[in-house]
């Protein structure tokens, strides 16, 4: 079956994510979803296993979702959080505090992944240099880790076996470690450089190809102080397959 006008029209002018669009095979022409199906031009369907990049938890048109936003966008589509706030907002920073532990009690707004950690991270930052301590210029990341796609999230990707070695001398070098495994290799958790932003740390599970879990209690290595104590900055990051890592500023 041929494929409709706008894909031979349209498709020559797109780029892709992660693809090569040099080699890669021709895109499916998607029309149309439902549940956890995808609906292609010519009629066949597929079940979507990945939840569109783990953007549709929910399932396609959900109803209570679609009901939800036609009302948001006939009231209000968008405004900016410059000088103003709104309902929405406000509702969910609350609920989402009222679901962190401890002192996280406070949201900030971004529109990915990647931007949701470079914000952790520039947070982290900024919060030392508040404090007057410009030295401090090197995060610390676990090999295996993927973080995002973005200039600072990509320099705490794992530079080698992950996806952008190719990047290697343009992103900013920072300390990519092993993740402890077990007691042995947690009581061998080097001490952050003196460079590390005090031990300011994303700690995540997350990788390209699949998820690790460290099965010993990182955060009480005696490595570098991680866990929370007066005087520490912590970012939670809730972003697509990101589980709450965090970014501590020790």
């Amino acid at each position: 079956m041929s494929n409709p006008d706008w894909y031979d029209s349209g498709f020559p002018h797109i780029w892709l994510p992660y693809t090569q669009m040099k080699t890669v095979r021709p895109a499916l022409p998607a029309s149309r979803t439902y549940g956890t199906r995808i609906v292609l031009a010519d009629g066949r369907e597929l079940i979507d296993g990945v939840a569109s990049w783990w953007t549709a938890a929910h399932g396609y048109n959900h109803p209570h979702i679609a009901q939800a936003v036609e009302a948001q966008l006939k009231k209000m589509p968008h405004v900016m959080l410059g000088g103003l706030v709104h309902e929405p907002a406000l509702t969910l920073a609350e609920r989402l505090s009222n679901l962190l532990p401890g002192t996280l009690n406070h949201v900030f707004f971004s529109d990915s992944g990647s931007v949701a950690v470079e914000v952790a991270m520039k947070m982290a930052t900024q919060y030392w240099l508040n404090r007057g301590a410009r030295g401090r210029t090197k995060f610390i990341a676990f090999k295996g880790g993927y973080h995002g796609d973005t200039i600072a999230t990509m320099s705490v990707c794992d530079p080698e076996e992950g996806m952008h070695s190719l990047f290697t001398g343009v992103l900013p070098e920072h300390y990519v470690i092993d993740l402890p495994r077990d007691d042995e290799t947690a009581a061998a958790f080097p001490r952050a450089p003196g460079r590390a932003r005090s031990g300011s740390r994303r700690a995540s599970i997350a990788s390209a190809a699949a998820e690790k879990s460290p099965t010993v209690n990182w955060r009480s290595c005696r490595a570098a102080p991680i866990s929370p104590r007066p005087g520490t900055f912590r970012a939670a990051v809730a972003s697509w397959w990101k589980c709450w890592p965090c970014v501590v500023a020790a």
